[in-house]
């Protein structure tokens, strides 16, 4: 046969253990979030309505205080983090009009405060302009905006501002023109204006709008070649439509725009033939969802009872499954949420700041492994005999882990890598005889 047997059994153990396959994913356990120790942030009276991420560990949070003159929470304190959100600190230079002045007239609105990537900028809307900063601390006027009651929002390129009854759009951070950066009037109605508005990436020198206001939704083309509107779907004004949207996104994934109004149920539209798809969703019975955002893998709801759930970010419908993300608990509704990286985020509540995660890697503990299982010895067209041994690897949070298979005085060391879960595994016991076989001693070890 060119080999003995030793040597066979050697080179079989070393191929099988090679091939270990995955048979099954674990799930893995969500990771509580942790409320943030942040000394006077926000300060008394103040609440959080807005947060933005520039993805590289800056964030800036935003927090509105009680104004007496207009007996609602509308002035404004900015505050960052340099490192995702573990420490923050307050904003005391640059901006020293939006800490005496109100900001919008959506008191309510959680569209004050982005990161646009297309220009390296944070972009935060006041009462006395629209202004840019590259590091979330030293900020700058940009003329990108018309009226003080802009609502904002971006894709790409463009800048969004939805005010009153109308819409603009910017590429770019100089002056906005009439010509270059044209104003396009929603509806002449008065009871109806801008609560929030969202965009889907633009495809085919297009981009869709969807724009949310008291028991209206309408959706448009912007063509982003011109920034001219057109109307694309029959608008919808009718009383089952939320009165005081706070919060729009679009989540592409599920391929809808989702946005809440801190009451109910988190709302969906999907603007298609020329129609808008308007469908509600309960996430939990008798709650409200009052926060939303998605990154490519999820959806992630904050809810009015101070509890977080999260879905894949794919089609939404009646029986999407939500999780809850344990022992998040706040006794204040999540209304802001941003994600530092495909599972990582940090949440806002009224007053309080909490750093989490979705998914986590599970606590590692020692690997283990099972004595062998049987197969039935049989013989081969060559006069030997055979039999399978399986044994169970549990890698209790390891990934890698290095595996001695013993056969008899034979020992093979190796390591199986990306265990993601308990997997299965075997090696082929050779011998001349049925009895030789069945006699061997099989074992192994996790080194």
């Amino acid at each position: 046969m060119g080999k003995s047997i030793k040597e066979k059994l050697r080179q079989i153990i070393a191929a099988a253990v090679a091939a270990a396959a995955v048979t099954a994913v674990a799930a893995v356990p969500s990771l509580a979030a942790e409320q943030v120790a942040a000394d006077n942030i926000p300060p008394e009276g103040y609440k959080f309505v807005d947060i933005a991420n520039n993805g590289e560990g800056t964030l800036v949070a935003m927090a509105k205080g009680y104004a007496e003159v207009s007996g609602d929470y509308s002035y404004v304190q900015l505050f960052y983090s340099l490192d995702n959100g573990a420490t923050w600190n307050k904003n005391t230079s640059s901006l020293p009009d939006v800490y005496v002045n109100p900001v919008t007239s959506n008191r309510q609105s959680q569209q004050q405060l982005l990161w646009w990537d297309a220009q390296d900028t944070f972009v935060v809307h006041t009462t006395k302009g629209t202004f840019i900063s590259a590091d979330g601390q030293n900020w700058e006027r940009a003329d990108v905006s018309w009226t003080s009651a802009s609502m904002i929002a971006v894709q790409g390129d463009y800048l969004l501002h939805g005010a009153n009854q109308k819409a603009r759009a910017a590429a770019g951070t100089g002056t906005m023109t009439d010509s270059a950066n044209p104003i396009y009037t929603i509806t002449d109605n008065g009871d109806y204006y801008v609560k929030a508005l969202a965009a889907k990436p633009a495809a085919d020198g297009k981009m869709e709008v969807l724009i949310a206001g008291p028991q209206f939704l309408h959706s448009y083309d912007l063509d982003t070649a011109t920034l001219q509107w057109k109307e694309n779907a029959t608008p919808m004004n009718n009383g089952t439509l939320p009165s005081n949207a706070t919060d729009m996104i679009y989540a592409a994934g599920a391929d809808r725009f989702l946005f809440v109004d801190g009451s109910g149920s988190l709302k969906t539209a999907a603007p298609s033939d020329g129609e808008i798809n308007y469908v509600q969703y309960v996430v939990k019975d008798g709650v409200n969802v009052t926060g939303v955002n998605a990154n490519d893998k999820y959806i992630a709801v904050g809810m009015s009872d101070g509890t977080m759930y999260y879905t894949p970010n794919t089609a939404i419908n009646a029986d999407t499954v939500w999780t809850q993300v344990p022992d998040m608990s706040s006794n204040e509704p999540i209304k802001n949420i941003e994600f530092i990286d495909e599972n990582s985020f940090v949440a806002l509540s009224d007053t309080k700041i909490y750093n989490g995660s979705l998914i986590s890697e599970p606590e590692k503990q020692e690997p283990e492994i099972t004595q062998p299982s049987f197969g039935a010895a049989e013989t081969s067209n060559d006069g030997f005999w055979a039999k399978t041994a399986t044994f169970t690897l549990t890698p209790n949070g390891n990934t890698n882990i290095n595996v001695k298979v013993s056969v008899n005085d034979q020992e093979q060391i190796k390591t199986i890598e990306n265990i993601e879960a308990e997997i299965k595994f075997g090696i082929i016991v050779i011998g001349s005889s049925e009895a030789e076989v069945n006699d061997a001693q099989v074992s192994a070890s996790i080194e």
